[in-house]
């Protein structure tokens, strides 16, 4: 599956407190965007 990734035109997140979850091959990688501020918070490691 196929997901996008929407920003204002102010460059914030369009939505807060969303999970977004990468993953290629053996690499899993998941990416939190934090409510108001829009701060990102990246975990990366290989989960099996």
């Amino acid at each position: 599956p196929v997901s996008k990734i929407f920003f204002k035109t102010n460059g914030c997140f369009y939505i807060g407190g969303t999970t977004i979850s990468i993953i290629q091959k053996n690499n899993y990688t998941e990416i939190t965007i934090v409510p108001t501020s829009g701060r990102v918070l990246i975990k990366e490691g290989i989960y099996k």
